[in-house]
């Protein structure tokens, strides 16, 4: 799940595309480890710190 942090950090693909690229053969399958693992959605975990107020 590392690079999954990674990849949403520094990368513009998309949560399904890093799914893929990471081996998980369902993006639903991805997003459900994910939040497991860190509490929240990759998608809001990718655009955290662009929302400003």
């Amino acid at each position: 799940m590392e690079k999954a942090i990674e990849l949403l950090d520094h990368s513009i693909k998309s949560v399904e595309q890093i799914a893929y690229e990471l081996g998980f053969e369902s993006k639903s399958y991805f997003l459900k480890t994910f939040k497991r693992f860190y509490g929240l959605s990759p998608k809001t975990f990718k655009y955290k710190d662009k929302v400003s107020l």
